[in-house]
């Protein structure tokens, strides 16, 4: 066995038929980036439904460590936490005119690592 018999490793499919009626909704409100690019947008809706943490990977990620600490890290109530990207912020990815963003972030920013994401997927549930 290559992984311990706790460890379950899946390969899904994103819902793409709510994927489609999600994406006139978010460019509506100014978001400018397909929800394709976004997992955390539909990753709960295709996982089982007894899954409770999911550690999202790049896909050229190589692990050659345990991430069982990562996998259990404290969220302290949140439903996920990830890693700044400061190569992209956010005024790439949102409308800072629409008053959904206006002065919710400045517009300089880091965005977060979209490929690098430690999920409570039963709190973003």
């Amino acid at each position: 066995r290559i992984f311990p018999a706790e460890v379950r490793l899946a390969i899904t499919s994103p819902p793409s038929d709510k994927l489609a009626k999600l994406a006139p909704k978010l460019g509506a409100v100014g978001v400018q980036t397909a929800p394709f690019e976004w997992p955390l947008l539909w990753l709960h809706l295709a996982l089982p439904a007894d899954v409770r943490r999911v550690v999202l990977l790049p896909t050229d990620a190589v692990v050659r460590t345990d991430l069982q600490e990562l996998a259990s890290a404290a969220l302290h109530g949140k439903a996920g936490a990830a890693f700044e990207d400061c190569s992209v912020t956010f005024d790439a990815l949102f409308n800072y005119r629409h008053p959904l963003f206006r002065d919710r972030h400045g517009r300089p920013s880091c965005s977060l690592d979209s490929e690098l994401l430690l999920l409570d997927v039963k709190a973003w549930r």
